[in-house]
């Protein structure tokens, strides 16, 4: 939905290579589609890029373009988001890392033992596995001594599920590796070579698979091979104290660092030898606490002292180890509780559960739609709750590291949105799916785009009440500047009493689907979503008016206008996005959308809510579609937002409250009509003593109001009459419309 089909904003299918050294400038040949005139690169590290000099005409060509990317000597190794622009839009993203050690490409020739390509030691090697083949790499060394290999390849997003062997000149195979737990398929492997010589590293996907989404960046050398830490996540402008985790040499496995403000960074290991590594930790502003054993259960459960939420790290030591942390929870109370683990390395596959203070057990989470554990839950009585860790599979051990986050909120609701990059034409709209996960909270959100540069609109979107999904719709002009990669965030606001809670929608589950599904990605990507400008297409639409009024038992309708480009008259297909049966109307509401028909410029939608239809506001989306000779061309309209209200609403108000016998009192009767019902309506009091006259009667269409006149008898006593009302009634086609004003109280006095 994201983008025209007839654009063609530039793709990148491969990186070469994939990674940049701290204090250099390297020509990286970005190869992919519609790569030509390349104006702008993204990359959420500090640097310079400029189109490299050579080879000649680089910058003209659609499938390849080189460009120069600068580090500064402060660059920290680690992996980082890159994205490229043309005027024709933005890239989906891919990523690189920073390495310190030299890199060289692989040949393509060493496609077996005797032809293996003889490279440095140590040095980083790139290449691009084939199907149905592996690569091998011969490295010479001048004395007995370790080595240590790694493949980053599913942390890169690549297809590949590497193995690594290692061979000695004679071909005996002395080592190999596969799954090293934590690194998402990807291996490491470490081995004391036992003499000087010639030997052989192999890189292969295990099951033979390869092609241009297999490519792989292999480390050879002898440095620290480490996975994940202990404690991963670490408070912020503190110093702390981590532990690395991994096959280490030396015993040297810690590191102290103070993290600055940021979600995600990546920590570097000592210099060993000729090498370092880095690995993945969090940041938190909440008070942190790291487990102290004995906390397996009730009894000897860590507490948690803090009301404000609090981050807990541990480690599941041995095999059926369980943590068990304790805190005072308010009555009626939501918390979120959020663990990590996977993300940062650890192989522990969590599942935590929540336990009330009688002992009974609340709530239990595995994984949650790619976000490891994470659940809201909202407490019936206060007292002491408690939180259980433990592998999926009863796993343990010293890498088993994890971190937990338990923190009181508010009612409220979290959002994802499914894209990374909205290209959206000039003079035209692109959308966007976003998601809510609601908790305690089932009205309203109202969904925007924010921060926008001039050019920009942002369509007014809601996502009603109870519903979890909405499509929400942006708009370039003629002063959106193309070839440009802007940084995007979407919001959802609601207001609860005097309180204003704004939530940021996360793209990690859409960053994960375009590197090829990987399993997890660090907070780094969480929120980091782009927008780009690309070419007008040959028609714009857009509903008149942008809002419609109904109700249940109601219709209205609203225009659908297009401006065509001249030789542009072909028909305009028009759909929901998505399909009314995917969720794209609200509840028991149709929509009877037809297309603008060739050589026209409008059609007419009409939307139907049947007698269940629920009150409150939606945002709902259509997509059109104009197919002229081989293009086509597709783009969503501007949202359109659906109030349901009620048909009929009326008050009645008396000029005066007390009245003696044979007075007559005016009341005055407005009605709301929905502006989905016409025609007048008819009013009758109810509920009216005997002897007490009021006249029935009618309100024209084009009217509102009403003076009335009730006539207290002569027969009256002195009375409270204190459940009067009006019924009023009105007819569209086969249905009546009903309504009463509240009662109201006339006093009869002598």
């Amino acid at each position: 939905m994201t983008a025209p089909t007839s654009a063609a904003p530039p793709t990148i299918s491969r990186l070469q290579p994939m990674s940049i050294q701290p204090g250099s400038t390297t020509s990286v040949t970005v190869t992919g589609t519609n790569l030509a005139q390349l104006s702008d690169v993204w990359k959420n590290t500090p640097g310079d890029w400029k189109i490299a000099a050579q080879p000649e005409g680089n910058g003209t060509k659609a499938d390849s373009v080189v460009v120069d990317l600068t580090t500064s000597p402060e660059a920290k190794p680690g992996i980082f988001g890159f994205r490229v622009a043309t005027p024709e839009g933005v890239s989906k993203p891919n990523l690189m890392m920073i390495d310190n050690l030299p890199v060289v490409s692989a040949t393509g020739q060493n496609t077996n033992f005797e032809n293996a390509q003889s490279v440095p030691f140590p040095t980083a090697v790139e290449g691009l596995c084939p199907a149905v083949a592996r690569h091998y790499y011969k490295i010479n060394v001048t004395e007995a001594r370790r080595i240590a290999v790694e493949v980053y390849a599913r942390r890169l997003g690549s297809l590949l599920d590497p193995i690594i062997y290692l061979y000695d000149a004679s071909g005996r195979t002395l080592s190999y590796a596969d799954d090293s737990p934590g690194l998402q398929r990807d291996c490491q492997l470490e081995f004391n070579l036992p003499a000087a010589g010639d030997y052989v590293v192999e890189i292969r996907d295990i099951a033979y698979k390869g092609g241009a989404t297999y490519p792989y960046h292999v480390r050879i050398g002898d440095f620290p091979l480490v996975h994940t830490a202990y404690p991963i996540q670490l408070a912020e402008g503190s110093e702390s104290t981590v532990t690395l985790l991994g096959q280490i040499p030396d015993n040297d496995t810690t590191v102290t660092v103070t993290p600055e403000a940021g979600s995600a960074f990546y920590l570097t290991t000592p210099d060993y030898a000729n090498g370092t590594s880095f690995l993945p930790v969090a940041t938190t502003t909440y008070p942190v606490l790291n487990e102290t054993e004995p906390n397996q259960d009730a009894e000897t459960a860590n507490p948690l002292a803090s009301e404000s939420g609090y981050v807990f790290n541990g480690r599941l030591d041995e095999f059926r180890d369980v943590d068990q942390f304790k805190f005072n929870a308010k009555a009626n109370q939501w918390y979120q509780v959020q663990a990590v683990s996977e993300k940062y390395g650890s192989p522990a596959d969590l599942v935590v559960s929540m336990y009330e203070p009688s002992g009974s057990k609340l709530k239990e989470v595995d994984d949650t739609a790619g976000l490891e554990s994470r659940f809201f839950q909202k407490t019936a009585d206060a007292g002491e709750y408690r939180i259980e860790v433990r592998d999926l599979n009863r796993k343990g051990g010293a890498n088993y590291t994890y971190s937990v986050l338990v923190e009181p909120v508010q009612t409220g609701f979290t959002l994802t949105a499914e894209e990374t990059v909205l290209n959206i034409p000039q003079t035209g709209t692109a959308a966007i799916t976003v998601k809510a996960e609601r908790y305690g909270w089932n009205e309203a959100i109202e969904i925007a785009a924010v921060d926008l540069p001039a050019g920009y609109t942002s369509h007014r979107t809601i996502m009603g009440p109870g519903r979890n999904e909405v499509v929400l719709t942006i708009s370039g002009s003629g002063e959106t500047e193309t070839g440009k990669i802007i940084p995007l965030k979407i919001v959802g606001k609601v207001k609860s009493g005097e309180t204003e809670l704004v939530e940021t929608a996360t793209v990690s589950s859409a960053w994960k689907l375009h590197l090829n599904n990987m399993t997890t990605l660090t907070d780094q990507f969480t929120e980091s979503l782009v927008l780009g400008a690309e070419p007008a297409l040959p028609y714009r639409v857009r509903f008149e008016p942008a809002e419609i009024v109904l109700g249940p038992n109601l219709s209205a309708t609203v225009k659908v206008i297009a401006e065509r480009n001249e030789g542009f008259t072909e028909e305009i297909a028009l759909a929901l996005t998505p399909a009314a049966d995917k969720n794209g109307l609200p509840a028991n509401v149709t929509a009877d959308v037809k297309p603008i028909v060739k050589d026209q410029t409008e059609a007419i939608v009409t939307i139907t809510g049947t007698e269940k239809a629920g009150l409150g506001e939606f945002t709902i989306a259509i997509q059109s579609t104009l197919k002229k000779d081989k293009l086509t061309f597709t783009q969503p309209l501007p949202g359109l937002n659906l109030i349901f209200e009620s048909a009929l609403t009326a008050t009645a108000i008396l000029e005066k409250t007390e009245a003696r016998k044979t007075e007559v009192v005016p009341v005055k009767l407005t009605i709301k009509r929905n502006p989905a019902l016409t025609g007048e309506v008819t009013y009758t009091m109810t509920n009216l003593p005997e002897g007490y006259t009021v006249p029935s009667g009618t309100i024209a269409a084009d009217a509102s109001e009403a003076v009335v006149e009730l006539t207290v008898p002569e027969t009256a006593v002195p009375v409270d009459l204190s459940k009067l009302t009006f019924t009023i009634e009105a007819k569209q086609g086969e249905k009546v419309f009903k309504a009463e004003t509240a009662p109201f109280t006339l006093k009869v006095i002598e």
